[in-house]
């Protein structure tokens, strides 16, 4: 959600003027964002020649109906998809309802849009539009690999610690969180694997509140050697770590009251060139 509105930001940045209110404390200071947020954008409205308020979030929708009514200025947000079901019994009495008033809602996927009307929104203020990824040449990649065609030393760098060498190299990218898979994938699946053949590591790229679950179960199954969690990463790492790959996993389980929005990283696993 967040590298989205990033880039829908900077994309639309170099096309037309504009003005980014965003929040870059911590978390837990979040709710003093709203008023700051409505602060500064009726401040940017009354100074400057704004024609179009965009929402990254549909928990901004108050915020939009808010600033619809007092400036007349039209007001559209991206539904994700776990930012429309978010279980909450005062988000969904709070936010739904202002969802509903918007001038348009972008949806990421057919799911999100699902949702959304399946909450009273209107379809036809509804839009799907899916997220898109640069696709470099093949050139490119062919290069990136060719120089990290002696793979040990830079799984070595990349995974903080000495990794085995390796005949394939398996990798998931996400958030972790539960609806990931990524623990059970590790409990049930992984064992498995190592049954049938034992030339393989797993690496685990990303950070959120279920590493220590997923770490749990890598010392339940005894796979320290084979699996690493190597947290966030920069762009060109994440790049050199693709063409390092052999395999892109992405294990996702059902969960009550979550989903996944879009899986990006599945399209750009693909556009890698990794099955």
């Amino acid at each position: 959600m967040q590298r989205l509105s990033y880039r829908l930001t900077t994309e639309i940045a170099d096309r037309a003027p504009v003005r980014i209110i965003k929040w870059g404390h911590s978390q837990r200071w979040l709710p003093l964002f709203l008023p700051y947020a409505l602060i500064y954008a009726l401040w940017l409205l009354m100074s400057k020649p704004i024609s179009l308020i965009h929402l990254g979030d549909p928990l901004l929708s108050p915020l939009g109906v808010i600033l619809r009514r007092l400036r007349r200025v039209p007001v559209v947000v991206t539904a994700h998809g776990l930012d429309v079901i978010y279980p909450n019994p005062l988000y969904q009495r709070v936010v739904i309802p202002c969802l509903r008033r918007l001038d348009r809602v972008v949806c990421i996927s057919r799911h999100a849009l699902d949702e959304c009307v399946r909450r009273g929104v209107d379809k036809r203020r509804c839009k799907i539009i899916p997220p898109g990824i640069d696709i470099p040449p093949d050139e490119e990649w062919q290069m990136r690999r060719t120089a990290l065609a002696d793979r040990a030393p830079h799984l070595n760098r990349l995974c903080g610690r000495p990794a085995p060498s390796a005949g394939h190299v398996l990798i998931t990218v996400g958030r972790l969180v539960r609806r990931k898979g990524v623990a059970p994938f590790v409990m049930q699946a992984l064992p498995r694997l190592l049954g049938r053949r034992d030339d393989w590591i797993y690496l685990v790229v990303g950070d959120g509140p279920e590493r220590r679950a997923i770490e749990e179960a890598i010392d339940t199954a005894g796979l320290n050697d084979k699996v690493y969690l190597l947290g966030a990463t920069s762009e060109n790492d994440l790049k050199d770590l693709y063409a390092l790959a052999d395999l892109f996993v992405m294990p996702n389980v059902p969960v009550k009251d979550d989903c996944e929005g879009f899986g990006i990283v599945s399209l750009e696993a693909r556009a890698a060139g990794l099955p």
